[in-house]
C-alpha cells in the first residue's frame, strides 16, 4: 500500500498485514534468517478448521493474539502421547484398547530375533516405537 493509503487504514487493517505471505519483522532477510513459517501458514490453517485469528496490539503495551477454535474441536476426548519430547493427541474414538505390559503380568513385551511384540491374550501382535513411525528425530536413542 501506499503512505497515502496507509493513513487512511484502521489499527485492525495495519495488524492484519501478520498475516501476508512474505511478512517478515526482520530488519534484513538473508537465504537462511528472516524466511519462518509466516503467520499467513498459521491463518490458511487455522481457517481450514473453521476457526479464526486475530492480532490486536497496543504500542508499549503490547500485543495479543486470539485463536478461536469450534468447540466441538476443543471438546473433544484425546489419549496425549509423547515422542521425542512432542505431545500427541489421539481422539478416544481411534482408540481400540489400552493395555498396561509389565515383565510379570500376562501383557507383556517379548523380542523376537530384533523385533519388540507384545503378547496380549496369547496373541503376538509387533511394537512400533511412535518416534520412529513418526520419523522424529530429537538425538536420543530409542528405549530398549
Amino acid at each position: 500500500v501506499t503512505e497515502a493509503e496507509l493513513e487512511k487504514m484502521t489499527e485492525a487493517q495495519i495488524h492484519k498485514f501478520i498475516f501476508e505471505p512474505g511478512f517478515s519483522t526482520a530488519a534484513a532477510i538473508t537465504s537462511v534468517s528472516g524466511r519462518g513459517v509466516g503467520m499467513d501458514v498459521v491463518r490458511t490453517n487455522i481457517d481450514q478448521i473453521g476457526g479464526t485469528i486475530d492480532v490486536k496490539s497496543v504500542a508499549g503495551e503490547g500485543t495479543s493474539v486470539t485463536i478461536k477454535i469450534p468447540l466441538t474441536l476443543a471438546i473433544v476426548s484425546a489419549l496425549i502421547v509423547e515422542a521425542g519430547g512432542d505431545r500427541f493427541a489421539i481422539p478416544q474414538l481411534s482408540v481400540v484398547e489400552l493395555v498396561r505390559a509389565r515383565a510379570n503380568s500376562e501383557h507383556r513385551i517379548e523380542r523376537i530375533k530384533d523385533t519388540a511384540v507384545l503378547r496380549l491374550r496369547n496373541k503376538l501382535l509387533p511394537l512400533m516405537h511412535l518416534k520412529k513411525l513418526l520419523k522424529i528425530d530429537d538425538g536420543s536413542s530409542t528405549d530398549p
